[in-house]
């Protein structure tokens, strides 16, 4: 049974995963309505990374002791990748402005040729260009391989 539920603010983990959570401990038919408020209660305030005033206590206890190691193994997983993610972009913005820099003062250095363009060797190119991904990257090696492959055959 799926229930629209208004994920609460500050939530250290991914919706997904706490609607997951919450759709598995509503799942529990043994839970009486008083315990399975305080479990989903006590989830949501854990979630949050803030104390909680409701403690379930039997049936509910055992389940919410159950579900603590993969609840701090989210809150990790989450916090890890929110890491991760500020530092990508802080790289990207660094990455970019400094790739304009670059670039601004190449030009401004240089003298353009007859045809204008700038006079560019392989090594000014990779100080100008933004590093490529792990999807360009591979899209090249295919088709200098495939090059290769056609110049092989042509022989």
């Amino acid at each position: 049974m799926k229930q629209n539920r208004k994920y609460p603010e500050g939530l250290l983990v991914s919706k997904k995963f706490y609607s997951d959570i919450i759709t598995r401990l509503d799942s529990i038919g043994s839970l009486s309505n008083t315990d399975h408020e305080n479990a989903v209660k006590y989830v949501t305030c854990y979630l949050c990374g803030r104390p909680c005033e409701y403690e379930p206590a039997g049936v509910a206890l055992i389940i919410v002791d159950l579900l603590r190691p993969e609840l701090d193994r989210a809150v990790e997983r989450s916090r890890r990748a929110r890491q991760l993610g500020e530092k990508r972009r802080k790289r990207k913005e660094q990455g970019d402005s400094d790739n304009c820099l670059k670039a601004e003062s190449f030009f401004s250095q240089k003298s353009m040729q007859v045809d204008g363009l700038p006079d560019v060797s392989d090594e000014e190119a990779d100080k100008i260009l933004p590093p490529m991904n792990r999807h360009q990257r591979r899209l090249l090696e295919r088709l200098l391989k495939k090059k290769n492959r056609r110049d092989s055959k042509n022989r």
